[in-house]
């Protein structure tokens, strides 16, 4: 992936090979890298059409089990309606037994009041059967007591056949009822398993949705960088002509090598080094970032002085940078001052050691930049040692 950073040194580079005059090869740069960001925008084009078909199949999970949970809940909504019509029909058969209950005690009450009957009126059934008028009275009592008997005994025999069927009948409804009830409480289990898939899939699809985010964030960014190296070839061919008649007069007007000053520049701000150069450790991003140069913590709008004689060739505005100026000290040496404001210096224009070129803006840290034959260079090294 490449990084902000990157892509900043990039323009530099391609700002400082223009101002260099090596056109042909700043444009081939610019190709190689417009090319590396197209492939990597395939790359991430590719990848958010996979997380997006990957979103869709998730979206269908997720209807799907929502789909379970709506059916679990009507299916619990049926159970309740069958548990109130099993507890009615519990009801109705415990009232029936209660009815025949009190039937079977009237039947004996009735039968028992009648032997009492006859017993107060000292006749025992022998007296009351003999002491008929005529035989046919007597056969006619003898009848009345057997018709009365098996009349009683039918009412009974029947009243207990249908308690025995409603105790069975009772005893299979309340079975049936406590599967029920037990059914309703598995359908209720179901439906919180259910509701944690339906939360871990919603999960799935929210962090889908950051990733499709994220790789959208990078494309707009690989486009727009890709545009920004588009119109860096367009400018550089544009201004490959005026640049060498320009250039040929300015490197004539430097004096000095600035390579046989090495360890012995003068600081371009008085201040303290936050951020060495090469690979820094960053406990935010919690990653190493190199740093293409040093970084200096000073006052807020300190006065930046270019550290040898040179021509500025280049002033611009760099994202994360903000405004910048590289000057060209001529033989493949360059400096670049990063974090400006209130410019004293325009392109093209010569400048000598000690000379303030402009001033630290307000977030009081400096970015400073040595390269050397198309390197970077530690400054540290080619800066004096009293500071």
């Amino acid at each position: 992936m490449i990084t902000k950073k990157i892509i900043s040194f990039i323009v530099l580079t391609a700002l400082l090979f223009s101002q260099q005059g090596n056109y042909d090869k700043e444009i081939l740069t610019a190709e190689n890298q417009i090319a590396i960001l197209k492939k990597e925008l395939l790359k991430n084009n590719s990848e958010l059409k996979s997380l997006e078909t990957k979103s869709v199949k998730e979206e269908d999970r997720l209807v799907s089990l929502q789909k379970s949970i709506n059916n679990s809940v009507s299916l619990i909504k049926a159970y309740d309606k069958k548990i109130i019509l099993y507890e009615k029909q519990l009801t109705n058969l415990n009232q029936a037994v209660q009815r025949n209950n009190l039937k079977i005690e009237k039947i004996k009450n009735d039968y028992a009041k009648q032997s009492i009957h006859l017993y107060k009126n000292d006749r025992t059934l022998n007296d009351y059967l003999f002491s008929a008028n005529s035989i046919n009275q007597m056969f006619y009592r003898i009848k009345y007591f057997s018709v009365l008997s098996e009349i009683n005994k039918e009412n009974l025999n029947q009243l207990t056949i249908t308690q025995q069927y409603n105790f069975t009948k009772e005893n299979e409804i309340s079975s049936t009822l406590s599967k029920t009830k037990a059914d309703k409480i598995d359908r209720e289990k179901e439906i919180q398993n259910l509701a944690k898939l339906r939360e871990k899939q919603r999960k799935i699809l929210r962090n889908i949705e950051k990733n499709k985010q994220e790789i959208q964030n990078r494309i707009r960014n690989q486009k727009k960088q890709i545009n920004e190296l588009e119109n860096l070839r367009l400018k550089i061919i544009a201004e490959k002509k005026q640049y060498e008649e320009q250039q040929l007069v300015q490197y004539q007007k430097i004096e000095g090598s600035f390579l046989k000053n090495k360890g012995k520049l003068s600081w371009p701000v008085d201040g303290r080094v936050v951020k060495g150069f090469g690979p820094q450790w960053n406990p935010q991003l919690k990653t190493t970032i190199d740093n293409p140069g040093v970084d200096i913590e000073t006052g807020p709008s300190e006065g930046v002085k270019a550290v040898f004689d040179g021509v500025v060739t280049v002033i611009t505005f760099i994202s994360g940078y903000g405004t910048t100026v590289i000057i060209d000290h001529n033989n493949d040496f360059y400096t670049v001052y990063t974090h400006l404001q209130n410019l004293n210096v325009n392109e093209n224009s010569s400048v000598s050691a000690g000379e303030i070129i402009g001033y630290v803006s307000l977030n009081k840290n400096f970015h400073f930049e040595v390269w050397g034959q198309n390197k970077k260079l530690n400054p540290i090294t080619w800066l004096n040692d009293k500071n």
